[in-house]
């Protein structure tokens, strides 16, 4: 696949280094762009060169801080722990976990745009006071919690990062501060040296910004840009933003000429509206049969519409490698909707009835009814279950019974799911029991689809997955047992895991038709793309949640807002077109 900026990059590489003696690292945005940038280099370079090690910005830092990268359930738990000594009482996930994931959030901003923390706290706290107060009356006993909470934001900034220092982790905002901070001579020496690119970014925060123009101070690095004046001169124009705003600060790495693609290459642009999301797919699939350009990618601004639309690709031997480059989200998978239901059934299922515990029917029926059930058993026991799910409904049973479920259901893989769903182990409902019995219900549905073939492909990277969240929420037990002790708290904790959790699908190569979302488009440049779900809300995205620095000071701080996020978007999308000569935005109407 030709690619404009990569093209333009690599010959650039090749013009102005000597890849045979030197060391160079490029950096982007994200690290889909290097696949092509290598693939590239095969096609100009005849003799050997030391290829050039290719980093996202996040890898990159990581690098070079020499620092351990966490993750949010990481720094969660090291804030629930936190919270603990400050309030003098065991705190858990439950009461703290959705306060504690939004500090996070906000401490990583307040590291990433080089915030005075402590001033910064102090702004929040008088704002939060002027909210309480009463000319005639005292604070109440809420009102003063509530104050309280803030007045101790900024000591668990503080001891979030000693803790997290004192283990050589670190969250992003901190790498970054981190470097932005040292002195030049230690900058360079962290980069060992090797000349750095960075190639094809558009938003960069300041502590970013700082290691960039040390390094190019330094004569150590070399930015690359990709924008059009269409954008970047028209000061209402929000994909122009962030350009506009390094050339006002006098960067010297700022943005010096701009590209004129957008307006002086003829295009063609289909906007299309259809009725609901998959007609859209259905169109794309008529698109594809008509004419396929070589050089054609399908873009889903809805992730939601990955299933339908791979179901839509026509079965024809010219779409025989499809490349799949974005994850699909853990959290909208049929097994993740399996899982709600097991947590749901183990927390609110059981009744005692005399000494024992049984279980109610309707949470199991509606187990049964999942699509999961379908995918996993034959036609042949999918009968069984409906005789069984009939004979309840006929005799109005109250409770489940073993015995009543097996006079109807043969199969012994029936028989032993039940088991595994309903068994003693599941009665006892505490966190461990619940992942080991999970566990086994993974390792069951493995075994029973094993060997289907193609068409069970995507279900069982959907079981390896949630097997990875499992150990991982099996790990964190063993560390913080006493933080995660009823069903509850498990199920807050799994579904911050899920929800950061992609299944990862075919995404290593170059050829065939591309399959992406907008943001893993960044660097590359299409003849023909399909936009699937330009609606809005969707795209750009609906506006972020809160946090807990109010509006009017994160306006004054300078930390980022709706306006700049959508900037992000604007850019994308704007430099999407700049090279292509054919494109099909489809909406829902």
């Amino acid at each position: 696949m030709s690619s404009s900026f990569i093209n333009g990059l690599a010959k650039h590489i090749k013009s102005n280094y000597d890849l045979s003696k030197e060391e160079l690292t490029v950096v982007f945005p994200n690290k889909r762009a290097a696949f092509y940038l290598r693939s590239k280099f095969m096609e100009i370079y005849e003799d050997n060169i030391w290829l050039p090690q290719m980093l996202s910005i996040e890898e990159a830092i990581t690098q070079w801080s020499g620092i351990q990268l966490v993750d949010i359930v990481d720094v969660l738990f090291e804030l629930i722990t936190i919270d603990s000594e400050l309030s003098d009482q065991e705190n858990n996930i439950s009461i703290f976990g959705n306060m504690a994931v939004q500090m996070a959030k906000d401490f990583d901003e307040i590291d990433q745009y080089d915030v005075d923390a402590d001033h910064l706290f102090s702004y929040i706290v008088e704002e939060k006071k002027i909210g309480v107060w009463h000319l005639d009356e005292a604070t109440t006993l809420k009102e003063r919690q509530y104050l309280r909470f803030f007045e101790h934001l900024g000591s668990y900034y503080h001891l979030l990062r000693q803790h997290l220092e004192s283990q050589g982790k670190g969250y992003y905002g901190m790498m970054t501060r981190h470097l932005a901070h040292l002195d030049d001579a230690a900058l360079v020496e962290k980069v060992r040296q090797r000349k750095v690119i960075f190639a094809g970014f558009n938003a960069l925060t300041p502590t970013e910004q700082k290691i960039v123009d040390k390094l190019y101070r330094n004569h150590c690095a070399e930015v690359i840009w990709d924008f059009d004046r269409y954008y970047v001169e028209d000061p209402k124009n929000e994909a122009g933003y962030f350009a506009r705003r390094y050339i006002d600060q006098n960067m010297p790495w700022k943005p010096a000429s701009f590209s004129n693609r957008l307006l002086s290459k003829d295009k063609e642009i289909h906007l299309v509206s259809v009725v609901g999301n998959t007609i859209q797919t259905k169109l794309l699939q008529s698109l594809l049969q008509v004419k396929v350009e070589d050089n054609c990618t399908v873009i889903l601004a809805d992730e939601k519409l990955m299933i339908p639309m791979l179901n839509a690709i026509p079965d024809d031997p010219r779409f025989a490698s499809v490349k799949v480059s974005m994850g699909y989200p853990l959290r909208q998978t049929t097994l993740n909707n399996f899982v709600s239901e097991f947590f749901r059934l183990c927390r609110k299922g059981l009744k005692k009835r005399e000494e024992s515990l049984r279980w109610y029917i309707w949470p199991v029926l509606r187990i049964l009814d999942l699509e999961l059930v379908r995918v996993v058993f034959t036609p042949e026991e999918i009968k069984e279950l409906e005789d069984y799910k009939g004979y309840v409904r006929d005799k109005s049973v109250f409770l489940y019974d073993a015995s009543e479920f097996e006079r109807c259901c043969h199969s012994e893989d029936l028989r032993s799911f039940m088991d595994l769903l309903l068994g003693d182990e599941s009665k006892a409902a505490g966190p461990i029991e619940f992942l080991s019995v999970l566990g086994k219900l993974l390792a069951f549905m493995a075994n029973k689809v094993e060997g289907s073939g193609d068409s069970m492909l995507f279900f069982l990277n959907q079981i390896s997955e949630t097997g990875k969240v499992v150990n991982r929420l099996n790990g964190i037990l063993k560390r913080f047992r006493s933080q995660v002790r009823s069903l509850e708290e498990l199920e807050i904790l799994y579904l911050l895991v899920s929800d950061n959790t992609t299944i990862k699908l075919n995404s290593s190569a170059t050829g065939g038709l591309q399959v992406m979302g907008l943001l893993e488009t960044r660097n590359l440049d299409f003849d023909t793309f399909y936009m699937l779900g330009v609606n809005e809300g969707i795209l750009p995205a609906e506006k972020s949640q809160g946090s807990f620095i109010p509006y009017p000071i994160r306006k004054e701080w300078g930390l980022p807002d709706d306006q700049e996020k959508q900037a992000v978007y604007a850019f994308h999308f704007y430099r999407l077109l700049q090279s292509v000569r054919r494109v099909y935005f489809v909406f829902n109407n």
